[in-house]
This record gives structure tokens, sequence and C-alpha cells, in this order.
């Protein structure tokens, strides 16, 4: 978010480091985790999100593009696609898009309808790999207590935080929680809002991430002026800076002509 970035750094979009070794934290979301550990069932647990990063060729932008708004029908009848953008600073030639499952055996269910698929297959996936340069996948979960927020008008811009905490989930998760309500009570300043909050599940260990969105990008730092003037989400932000070891943020658009939830 653009006020924790504040928090910890001058960058608007780009990468935050702070001083902390990787075994340590490691340790400490292992430990964390271990005493957490209980059965439970897969309805009890919520739905399960995959966002998934594809950097794309430079030469072959437009062309994926281009291929993307004529062919991602097909992927959208598999799997419910929250919102798919393209990334306009903090990366180059990059789209993001979020994916909901009921669960991981949803998930696994939608890949083997995906791959059964000969439309599909053939006139979409086969033609994207030649595209694409490296694909990236995280499995998320929203943080305990807070739902999605998508917002009420399609458009606009979008802003992905990925923080690295240093502290323990058990510590830093009721604070991020804590953090994304008071946070949204300011959204009649700017017209900004906190779409999700996530934790990750598979991916990058012990790492928190929020998606946020404005009705442009000019908003990103007028709404981190309103966050930083009210007195309770200051206080909030600030203790949950101090938990951040580092970050990296991204400045979002939706794919044109593309309707998801979120777009």
């Amino acid at each position: 978010m653009a006020f924790v970035h504040r928090a910890l750094t001058t960058s608007c979009f780009g990468s935050s480091q702070a001083a902390l070794g990787c075994g340590r934290r490691l340790v400490r979301c292992l430990s964390s985790a271990a005493t957490e550990l209980a059965p439970v069932s897969s309805s009890s647990l919520g739905k399960v999100y995959e966002l998934r990063t594809y950097d794309v060729k430079p030469k072959r932008m437009t062309e994926f593009l281009e291929m993307t708004a004529r062919e991602i029908h097909l992927r959208l009848a598999v799997a419910k696609c929250l919102g798919y953008w393209v990334c306009q600073f903090g990366a180059i030639n990059q789209t993001v898009h979020l994916w909901e499952f009921d669960c991981y055996a949803h998930r696994a269910e939608s890949r083997v309808a995906m791959m059964q698929s000969s439309e599909l297959v053939e006139r979409f996936l086969t033609p994207v790999m030649q595209m694409v340069n490296k694909q990236h996948s995280q499995m998320l979960r929203l943080l305990p207590g807070t739902s999605l927020n998508c917002p009420a008008k399609p458009g606009g811009a979008y802003e992905l935080v990925s923080l690295c905490m240093k502290s323990s989930p058990t510590v830093w998760l009721p604070k991020a929680a804590e953090m994304v309500p008071a946070c949204n009570s300011v959204v009649h300043t700017s017209g900004a809002s906190v779409v999700a909050a996530f934790k990750t599940e598979f991916g990058p260990l012990n790492e928190c991430i929020f998606l946020l969105h404005y009705p442009s990008f000019d908003m990103h730092l007028q709404y981190a002026e309103a966050i930083m003037s009210n007195d309770e989400c200051f206080k909030l932000v600030s203790k949950f800076a101090n938990m951040v070891a580092e970050g990296h943020n991204k400045g979002m658009t939706p794919f044109p002509g593309l309707q998801t939830a979120m777009q």
C-alpha cells in the first residue's frame, strides 16, 4: 500500500528492503505454523485464490494482448477469474490475474477440464506458452475476518502490494486484518479502497498481499495522505509497518474489454 511504503521508503512503485536474515524469518514462520496445525475441513477455511503472473516476451506483448482479448473466453469457461490486469509500473511486459476456487480439489478439477478442452489448448494455451518468458503462481487465502471488496465501478487503477513479514503470522495477521477496515473507513475522502488482503499458502513464505483500487493513479498518493492524516489509521499502519521486512508494489490497469468481478 502507498501508506505502508511511505512508512518504509520514499519509493512509490518498486522495492523496499530492511535488513533481516531470511533464516530467522523462515524459523518464525514455520514455528508459528507448527503451533497452529489442527484438523480442519477445507470448507471451513474459505476459498482459495491463485495469483498468476506472466512475464511476456517484449517483442510479442502486443500480439499476446490481442490474442488474449480474442480467446480468453475459452479459459474463463473453466475457471472463475476475479481480475486480469496489465502492469504499468513496478513491472514491464507483465500481466497479473487472480482466480477463485472453492478449495484445492476444485482447482485440480478446473485444470483437468482446461487440458481436456482441445479448443482451449490449441487456440489459447499453446500460443500463450510461445509468447511468455516466465510464469509465477501463488496460492492465497483472505486474511481472517476480511472479505473481498470489489469496486462498484469498472476501470480505474490497481495497486498490488507484496510484503515479506519479519514477525510470525500469529503477530502480524491480526494487525493486518484490523488495519483493512480502518483504512477503508476513509474511502470517502479519495474514492480508493482495499479490495482484498491475503496471506500466502504456497509461494513466498510469510507474505502478506494487498490489492487496492483507485479511481486513477493520480489518487495513489492522495489516498496515502488521507490514511496518514487519520489518527487511528496512522497508529495501525505504523505498527504494521514495523513488522515488514521488505516489499514490492505494482501499478496495474484492467485488461481492456474483459468482464470480471473486479473490472
